[in-house]
């Protein structure tokens, strides 16, 4: 993730999360793709991966991978703030 991350190739999609902690409406950068996850003896499994940087520099960029293949990049971020959220109070 690191070299998709510092490829000055990559295409950076602008999104804004309607809900980032305690901001509305936050401004956020995301690459995505897909990739298998393997481990010896078990079945591989597809993962939809998500690169969240911000504009702003105020958060380091983070992935997060997901399971359905049609999940969208804003609905998986959306998810994982969310948990936070959560689990924060």
């Amino acid at each position: 993730m690191s070299a998709v991350l510092d490829d000055p190739a990559n295409s950076w999609i602008a999104l804004t999360v309607p809900v980032w902690y305690d901001e509305h409406d936050r401004a956020v950068e995301v690459a995505s793709g897909t990739t298998v996850w393997y481990h010896a003896g078990m079945p591989t499994v597809p993962l939809h991966w998500v690169l969240s940087r911000d504009p702003l520099k105020q958060f380091e960029s983070q992935a997060l991978l997901c399971t359905d293949q049609e999940a969208t990049p804003s609905f998986i971020l959306e998810c994982f703030v969310q948990r936070w959220q959560v689990e924060y109070f």
